[in-house]
């Protein structure tokens, strides 16, 4: 059978709030018992009960991490920095993909709720007031990452119009003529109540920057990812550039215009 708690302060002498403390790494302990202890526990196989400290405690040390995917590198990069600082401060992740699809997100939120993680970190794809009640309704702190809800939840994320803004400042100061933003179909996006705001932001730093830049042109933006379709209405005679929305639309655009014989700087 499994050493307990109880057996543990029995063999070392000690209460079991000491032992408690030295387990939990807790103040109110010398470091001479603490290192005891834990020598103790070790050599008698003690395991922590979890669930039984989950009940105690009102913790799990989990956090849930809701993503779209991860094809995107920047989604993967950002899951494990918060997977290395979880671990760090003894926590571990619960990760789950949305897939971009609300239904799997939704899925997803109530899994972790059910599983008493202590946060949750989301991508969050909902924007509407009904979605925001719902999240708070989960009685979980959560924080949004990129895509903003409202004031109401922490966010971590960047000044997406601006960067943008500043991108087109630095195109056009190269002599560029013309800029085209590639980006998905936003419009499609919207119609399906999905949140876009990341997305949003960085269409109006480019539109911003456009005006501030004084290009003789309209915004010109190619949507999707049939980019001969969408690009096929471009007078590339002009000195053009291609403002991609993302690093994977980057990479996703300079490998199709490798294939039709086009050179990329």
């Amino acid at each position: 059978m499994a050493t307990t708690i109880k057996e543990l302060a029995l063999h070392c002498g000690v209460s079991e709030g000491t032992v408690d403390r030295a387990l939990n790494d807790r103040t109110g302990i010398s470091q001479t018992t603490k290192s005891r202890i834990l020598a103790a526990a070790d050599e008698l196989g003690y395991k922590p009960n979890r669930i039984a400290q989950s009940l105690a405690t009102g913790r799990t040390r989990t956090i849930g991490i809701i993503s779209f995917d991860l094809i995107n590198n920047c989604f993967t990069r950002l899951i494990d920095a918060i997977e290395a600082e979880a671990k760090s401060r003894g926590y571990f992740i619960n990760l789950i993909l949305s897939h971009k699809d609300p239904a799997h997100e939704l899925e997803g939120l109530r899994y972790l709720a059910e599983r008493r993680v202590d946060g949750i970190g989301l991508l969050p794809l909902g924007k509407d007031a009904q979605y925001a009640a719902f999240l708070k309704d989960l009685g979980i702190p959560i924080v949004t990452i990129f895509n903003r809800i409202g004031d109401d939840f922490m966010h971590v994320g960047i000044d997406d119009r601006k960067i943008m803004y500043e991108a087109v400042q630095y195109i056009a100061s190269k002599g560029y003529e013309q800029i085209v933003l590639v980006q998905p179909l936003l419009s499609a996006m919207l119609s399906r109540g999905i949140n876009a705001h990341t997305i949003c932001q960085r269409k109006l730093g480019y539109e911003q920057g456009l005006l501030a830049a004084g290009l003789n042109q309209d915004p010109i933006i190619a949507e999707g990812k049939d980019y001969a379709s969408s690009f096929a209405g471009i007078d590339f005679s002009r000195r053009t550039a291609l403002l991609c929305i993302s690093d994977a639309y980057a990479m996703a655009v300079m490998k199709h215009l490798r294939e039709s014989g086009i050179s990329v700087p």
